[in-house]
């Protein structure tokens, strides 16, 4: 039993394939992270009130439960807005 389960590790230790391309998506996530993070200095921020608006207008949305729709009463640009979707 031990035997067989050795040499399937053994295998698996050998087998090569595919780990070259992983290697290279890894290499590009890291480039890609690195050159965002380069040029765009202010990408937290910008985030950080991206993520802030879309859990604003997440929580202003409320259910009635009776009709089971969805009420929006989050304010738009003209002011506040009772949107029934």
């Amino acid at each position: 039993m031990f035997n067989i389960l050795r040499k399937a590790i053994r295998a698996f230790k050998k087998d090569q394939s595919g780990v070259t391309a992983i290697e290279y998506g890894l290499i590009a996530i890291i480039m890609a992270a690195f050159i965002i993070f380069a040029f765009y200095k202010n990408i937290v921020p910008t985030m950080e009130g991206k993520i802030e608006s879309l859990n604003t207008t997440i929580q202003s949305v409320k259910f009635d439960q009776k009709l089971g729709d969805a009420t929006n009463t989050a304010q738009d640009a003209q002011g506040s807005k009772t949107v029934t979707h």
